[in-house]
């Protein structure tokens, strides 16, 4: 591939959450809150240096990682029919963790407006985009829904990725208004019901296209 499997912005984000880290770090409490209950209460906590730090380390590692993962994908020829999915996917998932890693900063220097409700709207919002983009995948081993079915035929990789990409828009939609109306306490619940609902039915339509419609697809 002759471009970078990240858009130029992307690369910007792992810096930026660097540079909000260490401008920070001297009003950080001595040990920070870096995980979160169902209801958005802290039950998960670092010493300052490693909470400022660890989602920063994280984004660096994932920028890396996704110079390598399509090198070493035995479909690697296909990512040449996606290439420009592979890449604003990657950017995507890097401006979502520097949406969280603000989020956390704030959160522990006691900003009003760091209430999980706006934890919530990210993963939406991060929902809503990836299914949007979802149908546009081709078989690979590292994105998409990947089950033997669609796997073993194009047709049922393509039939199962519009529907799952329909599907998931919707509950991408249904994820950003749950976070603007609903109670914080029911926001995580609610979340990882429709993520699972969702997972299941897609596992489910790959095998009925499969196996009832597969000569029709």
């Amino acid at each position: 591939m002759r471009t970078s499997p990240l858009p130029w912005w992307a690369y910007l984000c792992p810096a930026v959450a660097l540079i909000a880290a260490t401008a920070a770090l001297d009003h950080l409490p001595p040990t920070m809150a870096v995980h979160f209950d169902a209801a958005g209460h802290p039950d998960g906590f670092l010493p300052r240096l490693a909470g400022a730090f660890i989602l920063p380390g994280m984004m660096t590692a994932l920028l890396a990682l996704w110079h390598v993962l399509w090198r070493i994908d035995p479909r690697r020829e296909a990512y040449a029919h996606f290439w420009s999915t592979y890449r604003f996917v990657g950017g995507l998932l890097q401006a979502f963790l520097l949406a969280i890693s603000l989020w956390v900063l704030a959160r522990n220097l006691g900003f009003g407006i760091a209430g999980p409700g706006w934890l919530g709207l990210f993963v939406g919002l991060l929902w809503l985009l990836l299914a949007n983009l979802l149908p546009r995948v081709e078989p690979n081993w590292w994105m998409g829904v990947r089950t033997p079915w669609t796997l073993s035929d194009p047709a049922v990789w393509r039939a199962t990725h519009r529907f799952a990409g329909s599907l998931g828009v919707a509950a991408g939609l249904g994820l950003v208004a749950a976070a603007v109306v609903l109670p914080d306490r029911w926001l995580a619940w609610v979340t990882l019901g429709a993520v699972g609902a969702w997972a299941l039915a897609a596992v489910v339509a790959s095998y009925w296209f499969y196996a009832v419609r597969r000569p029709h697809v």
